[in-house]
């Protein structure tokens, strides 16, 4: 399972029946200039959109999609649907996705804001898409710019997360999690902990028994052994390190068989390995949990609950607002809420599903700037604060207060912030897990439907309520 590339990058993509032979021609001829629009219609790319030039891509199933990264450098990923014509026989193929980018005409790495901009919704460059074999997609984002890939990292998004067949082009996508500095939920590096395995993640490959093998680290200084992940679906560090030396790691490929096969880019060979891992034990079949797993009866918000966003959809990146608020009855009444030690989680879905929100605060006592927790005096009331809250998705503040008999009330504020927050995705559904997924399946949580939503004139805010 890998992704191939042209190299240089072509605005098309020519596919041909197997088995080839000699002198063979395409059965077909993709071009990548359509996008659905807000109405749904296919129609050409908007005016200063530039043309897409493809660099590397990679297949979806029976091959009615392709995600493919965009030239030059890679800041933007795009899937590529309806090749095959079994979404709309009568329509040409048409991007229904982007990753990395807020519309078709930007194409700046980390969405123009430089190599120390890179977040949990921007791609700085390489871009390289793969898929393992339960369809979860996985993209090597060279995140700072550096030479010969900087500070990398592959974020990766669950098949779960990513619609099947979107009503319009989707231009935000919140990754699931990501491999390299700080653990699964550090999109922004800072915040690492202390001597932390934090590789520079190269080139992976999966095999069918949740193994992944990466080609890193860096190609010129530190380790650069193969690292292999032994269940990718929970180690976001490395277990083991393959014994062969790798002077610049190029292609990596496991077959079915569980063979692995690992380019060299600077020494000209593949290194073969014959079914490395036997030894091992097949992860287990991964599902991923949903955030609050056990939902007692009242437990929903009150009506009190809302969700209100202000400056999206308005061109601009980085200048959102928002505010939830929210109380919950949980479904342990009488536990010792404690988000110093436990952290927090919040997450808002669209109507049909997308993650728009997805954070984690984390634990500890607060020190300027933060982030971290404090409590009052009588014990019951929990202030989070980050002056510098890049590292938590613009949110700078949460205020948990225990209500007495498993009744909690919350309030969420953010600015400077990025949620791809759309006017038209309500009805909202919002999670709050006070703690992490521990916390969620014991029924520290709440959730909740935000029926009566509206949308200012301008349709750059979005109101819904309980």
């Amino acid at each position: 399972m890998g992704a191939f590339g042209s190299g240089i990058g072509w605005e098309h993509l020519q596919i041909f029946q197997a088995p080839l032979t000699e002198s063979v021609t395409p059965v077909k001829t993709i071009s990548v200039d359509m996008y659905k629009d807000p109405t749904g219609a296919i129609v050409p790319l908007p005016a200063g959109a530039p043309p897409v030039s493809i660099w590397q891509f990679q297949p979806v199933g029976s091959g009615d999609q392709v995600w493919v990264t965009d030239t030059p450098g890679g800041p933007r990923v795009l899937r590529v649907t309806n090749i095959d014509g079994l979404e709309a026989p009568t329509q040409p193929p048409c991007i229904d996705i982007v990753l990395g980018q807020n519309n078709l005409q930007s194409t700046r790495p980390n969405k123009g804001r430089g190599p120390s901009g890179f977040a949990r919704d921007t791609l700085g460059g390489n871009g390289i898409p793969l898929l393992d074999f339960e369809g979860n997609l996985y993209v090597q984002d060279n995140a700072s710019l550096g030479v010969d890939g900087g500070d990398t990292r592959i974020l990766r998004w669950d098949a779960g997360t990513v619609p099947s067949s979107p009503p319009s082009t989707v231009f935000y996508l919140l990754p699931d999690s990501v491999y390299g500095f700080g653990g699964p939920y550090n999109f922004t590096f800072p915040g690492s902990a202390v001597n932390e395995i934090a590789p520079a993640p190269r080139a992976p490959a999966f095999d069918t028994h949740g193994r992944m093998v990466l080609g890193g680290p860096d190609p010129y200084t530190g380790r650069r052994f193969p690292l292999v992940f032994l269940n990718k679906d929970q180690d976001y560090e490395p277990q083991l390190s393959l014994g062969d030396y790798v002077s610049f790691p190029s292609v990596s490929y496991m077959d079915p068989e569980g063979n692995l096969y690992l380019g060299d880019f600077d020494w000209n060979r593949v290194l073969v390995y014959k079914a490395p891992f036997a030894q091992f034990a097949a992860a287990p079949q991964y599902t991923p949990p949903p955030l609050c797993t056990v939902l007692g009866a009242g437990q929903t918000a009150w009506r009190n609950a809302s969700v209100i966003a202000a400056h999206i959809n308005d061109g601009k990146y980085g200048n959102d607002a928002l505010q939830i608020t929210g109380r919950f009855t949980m479904a342990t009444g009488g536990f010792t809420i404690d988000p110093i030690a436990n952290g927090a989680q919040i997450e808002v879905r669209s109507a049909t599903g997308i993650p728009r929100v997805r954070v984690v605060l984390p634990g500890g006592t607060y020190k300027r700037p933060g982030p971290g927790w404090a409590k009052n005096s009588e014990g019951f009331k929990y202030t989070f604060t980050n002056l510098r809250p890049t590292g938590t998705d613009g949110i700078h503040s949460m205020t948990v207060t225990d209500r007495g008999s498993g009744s909690v009330s919350i309030v969420i504020r953010a600015n400077r912030s990025a949620f791809p927050l759309l006017p038209t995705d309500g009805p909202l559904t919002l999670t709050v897990v006070l703690g992490g997924s521990a916390s969620g399946a014991a029924g520290e949580c709440g959730q909740a439907t935000l029926q009566r939503c509206t949308s200012n004139r301008a349709r750059t805010g979005l109101t819904c309520r309980y």
